[in-house]
């Protein structure tokens, strides 16, 4: 039985996808997510279902089952690409003051494992230049257009995170196409903080 994933030709015998059904099954997932999932991620053949979710258990996360059915790719996620959102998030609530741990964060928020590494420490980075202490507000800048969430810190006066974060929603189209956007970022790096510049063109200019 032949799959297509990505331009890549996967090739599966009978006994191949049996074998990581049971895995699925016994590992705790629905029937309903092993029809899903069994040959539409390549990620699940990485390595073996039951040792991503003992990492999880040994991190910390209460339901490993729940949070990989609702964001399955994090079965396709490098051990030490786990590690760092934890260890990032948990810096992140540290500095917040929260009360909540950063597994419970994680596991209700999949835009915390979806979220490109660069983007998210620029927005964190963002935040503790502005004294921005609130986790919520940082987490629903994750789901901003990063070009005009930068944008609109470079064009404000007031230099307020949650003020630049609603300015950044209601953005859309303001400032052009992608490329325009990252021109003018560009153009404007002077008033962006240096550490922040340098994370954009590492994540995004090429």
């Amino acid at each position: 039985m032949t799959y297509i994933y990505k331009e890549k030709i996967m090739t599966l015998s009978k006994q191949e996808i049996q074998s990581r059904k049971v895995d699925l099954l016994d590992a705790g997932f629905s029937a309903d997510f092993v029809q899903k999932n069994i040959v539409i991620y390549n990620s699940l053949f990485k390595r073996s279902v039951r040792e991503t979710i003992i990492f999880l258990l040994e991190r910390g996360f209460k339901n490993p089952v729940k949070l990989i059915t609702s964001f399955p790719s994090i079965l396709g996620y490098s051990l030490d690409n786990i590690d760092w959102r934890l260890r990032y998030f948990c810096k992140l609530l540290k500095f917040c003051s929260s009360q909540i741990t950063a597994q419970d964060v994680m596991e209700s928020n999949t835009i915390l494992w979806s979220t490109k590494r660069e983007k998210m420490q620029i927005l964190v980075r963002i935040a503790y230049d502005l004294h921005c202490t609130a986790e919520k507000e940082v987490i629903s800048a994750l789901t901003c257009n990063l070009e005009n969430f930068l944008l609109v810190y470079i064009f404000s006066e007031e230099k307020d995170f949650r003020t630049i974060r609603l300015h950044a929603r209601k953005a859309k189209n303001k400032y052009g196409t992608v490329k325009e956007r990252r021109g003018k970022i560009q153009e404007f790096s002077d008033k962006l903080p240096s550490k922040v510049y340098s994370l954009y063109c590492k994540g995004y200019i090429r």
